[in-house]
This record gives C-alpha cells, structure tokens and sequence, in this order.
C-alpha cells in the first residue's frame, strides 16, 4: 500500500514538472525592435525572429515543441552558419532548441535558452573517415605543424558570422 501510494505521489509529481509554463502559451513574438532582457536563464525577448523550419542546408529538430525563434543576429548567424557548412561539403546542420517566440522558461530541458542567444546546433559526422589532408584544410589548421603544436593552430573561420 505504502509503495502505490509513493508511486502515485511520484507520478503526479513529475506530471506538475511537465505542465506548460505561462511562456508556452505566448504563440507568436512580442512586437518591438529586438531586445534580449535579463539573463540566460531568467529572462525573455521583445522582436524574436523566426528560423524558417524549411531549409536545404539546416533542418529544425522537434518542430512541434515550436522552439525555433531567437534574436535576429542569431538566426542570421545559423542561416549563415549552415550555407558555409554546406559549401564546404559537412552537409546538413540539425538545429535542436532556440528559444519559445517571447522566450521565457521552458518546461523542460533548459534552464537557459530564455533571452533568444542560444541554440542548439549538431553537426552531422561523416560516414567515412576524411582524409589528413581534408580535415586539415577544413580545420584551418597552419601547415608545417605536427602533434600537440598543430592542435594548438586550429583556428575557426568567424569573419562571416
């Protein structure tokens, strides 16, 4: 008896963690320029854009938890990201969570995503192994350089984003 009666404490326990939060409710951006207000994990945002879930060279993950809105330099910076990741041949970027279109805590998941500057990007591995030369080139790394100093020479292509 003791063991059914913590049972169903514990399920309606976990069910009350799952229940929407107010900011879930909210289905469409707060009008205004962008705005980014208080912090990552206790926060919202005025003027979120949307990332267009159609896309050749990203695809939006978990479509129908509708956390694909952020700051517009931030979905200006993943529809770049992912035209470059397709240029250079890495394929298609899986974006998982943004941010609800006024932001605001999630019901579960995230503590932080809240403001529209976070997102969640996964980049495909490829099936085969690519070749030193390849990965080099595509790491940036300086050429002439072996073993621990060529880790330390890798260096990121930000100019574009």
């Amino acid at each position: 008896m003791k063991k059914t009666a913590l049972a169903a404490l514990a399920l309606f326990a976990s069910t009350a963690c799952l229940a929407a939060t107010p900011w879930q409710k909210i289905t469409h951006p707060v009008a205004g320029s962008a705005q980014s207000i208080g912090a990552f994990s206790n926060g919202c945002i005025v003027g979120a854009d949307t990332l267009p879930v159609q896309s050749e060279h990203y695809q939006v993950m978990r479509t129908d938890q509708r956390r694909y809105f952020g700051h517009p330099d931030l979905v200006r910076f993943i529809q770049r990201l992912s035209n470059q990741a397709n240029s250079q041949g890495l394929g298609t970027v899986l974006i998982g969570d943004m941010g609800m279109p006024a932001g605001g805590r999630f019901n579960g998941g995230h503590a932080s995503h809240q403001t529209g500057l976070d997102v969640d990007i996964f980049l495909q591995l490829p099936k085969n192994a690519l070749d030193p030369v390849a990965t080099a080139a595509a790491a940036g790394v300086r050429s002439g350089l072996t073993g621990r100093q060529a880790s330390c020479a890798i260096t990121v292509e930000t100019g574009d984003f």
